[in-house]
């Protein structure tokens, strides 16, 4: 006989799922509270994808199947750095004049373009004031 950690009530050894078996031990919950511990979880992370592409559609017009298509064509990485995310997923980088959508970013490259207001002049001319100091 064995207590649930989730309901309390004790229950037959076969009431509870293997955790290792190779090791002789089972899960500290029964088996019907790890049931709707999964159900629960599965239904988390539906609403995160719908969250997800409400937002998408929201800011962008776009919907979570084209987010993924672009990020399966740019091979997983920022399209300016070519790294992959560290902790957040890509950004999705648009024209804020015209909307349109030119690719996923980075947290890094999105927040750089941002701060130069889009501006190539102004990125030209900092990549020249870097490579300047490049040398020395």
């Amino acid at each position: 006989m064995k207590t649930c950690t989730k309901c309390g009530e004790t229950k037959t050894e076969d009431s509870f799922a293997w955790h290792y078996k190779d090791k002789g031990m089972r899960r500290a919950q029964c088996k019907t509270c790890r049931n709707n511990y999964e159900k629960i979880k599965g239904r988390e992370e539906h609403r995160k994808v719908q969250r997800k592409n409400y937002c998408l559609n929201k800011s962008y017009s776009i919907n979570l199947e084209e987010y993924e298509a672009m990020l399966e064509k740019q091979k997983g990485v920022c399209d300016i750095c070519h790294r992959p995310p560290s902790t957040r997923a890509l950004a999705v980088d648009h024209c804020h004049s015209t909307g349109v959508i030119r690719g996923l970013l980075c947290g890094l490259c999105n927040t750089a373009l941002g701060s130069m207001q889009d501006n190539p002049d102004r990125l030209r001319a900092a990549a020249l004031y870097l490579e300047r100091f490049m040398n020395d």
